[in-house]
């Protein structure tokens, strides 16, 4: 009778063992899910934030030049008056990629045409070298577009030297000055491209590309 009890004591405390364990595996998982969602929302949220800064800062911008559009206006029973105004839509959006890192823009819905895409940050040391020998961190980024296309599995690259450093041995196309940005190229966006790839080479680079285009669609770094 007491080896009994003693088995049935050792298997009740081995099922509390496990019952403890399983609660703190769940624990773990749920904090990390949690922790995971949380940091894709604050990501959002910081991106959105952005969008309606910088339209309220445009529209500060228009009344100090006097230059704001006459807003909708409406008078509420209180005599308060409230206006909505229209500015422009944000129309570039950047990102920063590392060296050969790459950012994939999901173009699904896109009706084709040109893509003006600019990168590199004049002045940034970290970005705008001063020298012009190929290789890794001695020159101003390059960069790589890979267009992908529904339906035919094929894939078309296109491979640009910035336009402080047109190197001929390695066989990239030009391109050319950005203003502040040290690199530009009106890129045509191939028929039937779902997706699109830019990887810099040579040196990471701030890539900035229309915004308007892909309102709604999906950047992935």
């Amino acid at each position: 009778m007491v080896r009994l009890i003693k088995r049935g004591q050792v298997g009740l405390m081995l099922l509390v063992i496990m019952t403890v364990v399983i609660a703190l595996v769940m624990s773990v998982a749920s904090r990390s899910l949690s922790d995971t969602v949380l940091s894709r929302q604050e990501k959002e949220s910081s991106a959105a934030f952005g969008v309606a800064e910088t339209g309220i800062e445009q529209a500060l911008n228009l009344l100090r030049q006097g230059s704001l559009p006459t807003p909708t206006q409406f008078l509420d029973s209180t005599g308060l008056v409230t206006g909505n105004y229209k500015v422009d839509n944000l129309t570039t959006y950047s990102l920063y990629v590392k060296e050969l890192e790459t950012a994939q823009l999901d173009l699904t819905g896109f009706p084709g045409g040109n893509l003006l895409i600019r990168w590199t940050k004049k002045g940034d040391v970290s970005e705008d070298k001063t020298t012009c020998s190929e290789g890794s961190g001695t020159m101003s980024a390059a960069l790589e577009i890979s267009a992908i296309m529904s339906g035919s599995n094929t894939i078309e690259r296109s491979y640009l030297n910035p336009s402080d450093c047109d190197i001929s041995g390695n066989n990239f196309e030009s391109s050319s000055d950005g203003g502040v940005w040290v690199s530009q190229r009106n890129y045509v966006v191939p028929a039937n491209t779902t997706s699109l790839r830019l990887r810099p080479i040579y040196s990471g680079a701030t890539i900035v590309f229309d915004f308007a285009l892909f309102s709604g669609t999906t950047i992935v770094k």
